[in-house]
C-alpha cells in the first residue's frame, strides 16, 4: 500500500514539473512580440546627423521602422543607420509575430546641429553666389 503511495505521489510530482517546463517554455509564445531599443524610451536630443538606432526584437517574424521592413539576425538584432532631417524626426516601431499579434514603440529623435554646422540662407547668400 505504501509502495504504492510512493508511485502516486512520484507519477504527480513528475506530471507538475512536466506541465510547469511546458508553461515556461510557451511563456515568450503566450506573451507576443516584444520590442527593446538600446535607446531609451521615448524622445532622445543629439547633435549629430548619422545615428544608429539598434536593439531586440523576441518572437517577432516581422520588424518594420516606419513601414519599412528591419532586417533582423537569427537571434532578433537589429541596427539601423539613420540620416536625422533638423527637428524632430518620429521613428514608429511595429513588431509583428507569425499569429498577428503585435507590438508598437515609437522612438522621437530631436536633432539639434552646432551652430557652426548650420549654414542659414538669406537673400544676401544667395545674391553673393552669382
Amino acid at each position: 500500500m505504501r509502495d504504492k503511495k510512493i508511485v502516486v505521489a512520484l507519477f504527480v510530482i513528475f506530471l507538475l514539473l512536466i506541465f510547469g517546463y511546458i508553461i515556461f517554455t510557451a511563456r515568450f509564445i503566450i506573451l507576443g512580440p516584444r520590442l527593446f531599443l538600446n535607446t531609451k524610451d521615448g524622445t532622445i536630443v543629439v547633435k549629430t546627423q548619422v545615428i544608429e538606432i539598434a536593439g531586440m526584437a523576441k518572437n517577432t517574424s516581422e520588424l518594420r521602422m516606419n513601414n519599412k521592413k528591419i532586417l533582423l539576425t537569427p537571434e532578433g538584432a537589429f541596427a539601423e543607420q539613420l540620416l536625422l532631417a533638423i527637428g524632430k524626426n518620429t521613428f514608429e516601431f511595429d513588431a509583428k509575430d507569425k499569429f498577428g499579434r503585435t507590438s508598437k514603440k515609437t522612438l522621437i529623435v530631436i536633432y539639434k546641429p552646432k551652430d557652426d554646422n548650420v549654414i542659414q540662407l538669406t537673400n544676401t547668400n544667395i545674391n553673393n553666389s552669382n
